[in-house]
Parts: structure tokens; sequence; C-alpha cells
């Protein structure tokens, strides 16, 4: 049984700047794959412009990449809002440990199915296979992804640095801002919650 993991971009049709978009989304991608190299059986793979698919080894290296790429986003050219499928069952042909092109197998059938779906359902994942405490995990995964939904793109260079430094004084010195201003948008922000919130998950998916 292997963790099918697909994602793609909402409303992608929708950019004015679709190359801009692509090659955007293609550098996420490339350096999640260089990264979280050990946590993929097969890599993050762009099967279309605005859509990957890839294998992770575990509930520990899905919430690894998920989070991995959330965050990184906010580094990003443009903004990248994803929804994430994951499938737990066979891969029938032999596994492409190079790209995630040429498998075929009913967890990527199902994965896909899961990831056309939510595009009518609102949600930002769906799980399906026989993972213990499934719905448990789903629903705690879109919490996450919908907090950091809450946040806005405008503020993507404070949110980037608070997200890698983790501490306010730091990133007002690097960004040259008083302590007080950037403290107050760390707890407007909920920076502190966003990371309770990651540890439990963390908790959750690689206990």
């Amino acid at each position: 049984m292997n963790y099918v993991l697909m994602a793609d971009i909402i409303g992608s049709s929708e950019f004015s700047n679709l190359s801009k978009l692509a090659k955007t989304f293609a550098d996420l991608v490339k350096k999640c794959n260089n990264v979280n190299e050990e946590e993929l059986i097969s890599p993050l793979t762009i099967t279309l412009g605005d859509e990957f698919q890839g294998i992770a080894r575990s509930e520990c290296s899905l919430y690894k990449i998920i989070t991995w790429l959330e965050e990184n986003k906010w580094r990003a050219n443009e903004e990248l809002p994803l929804r994430y499928a994951v499938e737990l069952g066979e891969i029938e042909t032999e596994i492409n440990t190079e790209i995630a092109h040429g498998m075929m197998g009913p967890a990527l059938t199902k994965a896909r199915e899961r990831l056309n779906m939510l595009k009518d359902e609102g949600d930002l994942l769906s799980i399906g296979g026989d993972i213990e405490d499934k719905e448990l995990k789903q629903i705690h995964l879109n919490l996450y992804l919908s907090y950091l939904r809450n946040w806005h793109w405008r503020d993507r260079v404070l949110i980037s640095h608070l997200l890698e430094l983790k501490d306010y004084k730091l990133v007002a010195e690097k960004l040259k801002k008083t302590r007080s201003l950037v403290w107050k948008r760390n707890k407007s922000l909920g920076m502190d919650n966003y990371f309770k919130l990651k540890r439990s998950l963390e908790i959750l998916l690689c206990r």
C-alpha cells in the first residue's frame, strides 16, 4: 500500500499571468522535492500545469511535505492556494522513483477522483484508504489549511519571516521594524496558535 499525494492550484484559470504562475508552481515543487527527498518514494511531479502527484513514505512524510509547501508558499512570486488529496492504496505497476509518471493503480485513480470532488465540496483536503483515525486526521488537516487561508498575501514578507524565525524580536530586527509593531502583527496573525496547531498535527501524524 502506498500514500499517494495529489494537489492542484485553486482557481488557476483566473490568474492573469499563467506563465508566471506555472513557473512559480514548478519552482516550489522542485524545492519541495529537494528538501523532502527522504520523505518521497516517487517525487512530486507536475502532471498538468497546475497539478502535481507523488508518493510519500508515511503519514509523517505527508505532514512534512504539506506543511513545508504551506509555509514556503509565502516566499513564492505568486500566490498559490492549494488543495490536496491523499489516498492510501495499491499501485499495480512498478513505482517510478525518478518521476511520478507512467504508474497505474487504484490509489492513483481514487486520489484523482478525490481531488476532483474537492472542487465541488469546498474542502481543502480529502483522505481515502484504510487509514487509522482517518476522519480525525482529515478534519485536523482541513483546520490547519483553513487557518492559513485567513492570512493575506499582502502580508507575505512578514509572514514568511515569522514562520522562519519564530520570534517577533528577530523578525523586527531583520525587517528593521519596531518590536511593538511586529508584536502586534504577530498577535493579529495568530502565529502562536498556528505553531500549536502545527505541533498537534505533527503529534497526530508522526506519533
